[in-house]
């Protein structure tokens, strides 16, 4: 098989990402209110996370509040809410808090964690999120990454 059979139907998926970014701009100011999707999360092991945003309140131009719910599919269903603080940044959006790991590491227990992360606006209806979680366990604490791409609404 030649590079040329493989790359040519490959074209259009690879040139999403360009035309997202150069298609409508985000707004500056809270924009993407909610948001749901999926990516990876990366920790010990890699899991596929379904996760969302649910704007509740919008403290003024630039801040809201928001909870942030991920179910992730690893050896074991874990799931996570984060109620949290963020601040946009043009077509980015920071974000810090803290909630709630459940099952984390078969365990089925509940363990507090902080979040925080960012999100990157590339198009009007499709965000980039790159957040992590810190989860206070009983024996040792627990990093994770998470890396989804959102469809907003």
């Amino acid at each position: 098989m030649s590079f040329g059979r493989i790359s040519t139907p490959l074209l259009p998926i690879l040139a999403l990402p360009l035309v997202l970014m150069v298609g409508a701009p985000a707004s500056a100011g809270p924009s993407n209110r909610h948001y749901a999707g999926a990516g990876v999360r990366l920790s010990h092991g890699t899991g596929l996370a379904i996760h969302a945003k649910f704007q509740v309140k919008e403290l003024g131009d630039r801040w809201s509040l928001s909870l942030r719910p991920t179910l992730i599919l690893d050896n074991a269903t874990e799931m996570r809410a984060a109620f949290t603080a963020e601040a946009a940044i043009g077509r980015m959006s920071p974000y810090f808090g803290g909630g709630l790991a459940y099952n984390t590491d078969g365990t089925e227990k509940v363990d507090p964690m902080l979040s925080g992360g960012v999100d990157v606006s590339l198009h009007h209806n499709f965000v980039v999120g790159i957040g992590g979680n810190y989860i206070f366990q009983d024996d040792e604490s627990e990093a994770e990454v998470l890396i989804t791409g959102n469809y907003a609404f």
